[in-house]
């Protein structure tokens, strides 16, 4: 691969200096019957630049010799160090020694220096503003479902909450009632004060079962409840997902 003319030095300097993402965004749209068929991979390599860049993350426009060695390893490309450096001096096409996210998509694909800085980024913008709309619509569904998700989590918590403390708040009084009533009973017939604890020990126990199984059947509905804004954030998910793709396309 050839290096960056000094005639486009300062269009590259511009595009080299984006982000990431906006440097691989660029790259597919002029370039897109290449890379088409790896979009999905161009986005997994833009993300694991970001993950390496040490200051600036996301944000950050190339990776040292160092980081560049390890981005590469992530990619199975495993070398010795000579290897590493006569492969990152074929990259490296201004000669800065940083890697970017061009330089390393021209030299996967074998694209010229000038033709990646010169490469159509033009479209139908009614089209493309179209698509944007389409993923931004999207994207607040997805926020939405997720939103929603949250609140009945909380709702179902809260009821679950409610309930325990209002199921014990009422066992408490019943059983003040019937003790009290126990109380009042003659000495003499301690067979039957005890059948009537016994009764009432009984009682409680009953009221405790159909308390656990009231909170049973919420933790069910919580976990249906769930299920449901999952698929249905799992669907704007994807649906988000194909419109991006077919934004870049455009």
């Amino acid at each position: 691969m050839s290096r960056v003319a000094k005639a486009d030095t300062g269009k590259w300097e511009e595009l080299s200096g984006k982000c990431f993402k906006d440097q691989a965004i660029w790259a597919l749209n002029g370039f897109w019957d290449k890379m088409e068929k790896d979009a999905e991979l161009v986005w997994t390599w833009t993300q694991k630049m970001g993950e390496l860049h040490q200051e600036k993350h996301a944000e950050g426009c190339d990776l040292d010799e160092f980081w560049s060695h390890k981005f590469l390893e992530t990619l199975g490309e495993t070398m010795t160090v000579i290897e590493m450096r006569e492969k990152f001096r074929k990259i490296d096409a201004d000669f800065n020694k940083r890697m970017s996210m061009l330089e390393y998509l021209m030299f996967r694909y074998s694209i010229e220096p000038h033709a990646m800085i010169t490469a159509p980024q033009g479209g139908d913008q009614e089209q493309i503003n179209k698509a944007q709309a389409m993923v931004d619509s999207a994207q607040k569904a997805v926020d939405a479902m997720n939103a929603a998700l949250a609140d009945a989590q909380k709702a179902v918590e809260a009821a679950v909450q409610a309930e325990k403390e209002n199921k014990a708040a009422l066992d408490e009084l019943v059983l003040k009632k019937r003790l009290s009533k126990i109380r009042k009973l003659p000495l003499k017939r301690p067979r039957m004060i005890l059948a009537l604890v016994l009764l009432n020990v009984t009682r409680l126990q009953t009221n405790l079962i159909r308390c656990l199984v009231k909170i049973l059947f919420l933790f069910v509905r919580l976990r249906l409840i769930r299920q449901l804004l999952l698929k249905r954030a799992n669907v704007q998910q994807r649906l988000l997902k194909l419109l991006k793709l077919k934004l870049k396309q455009l």
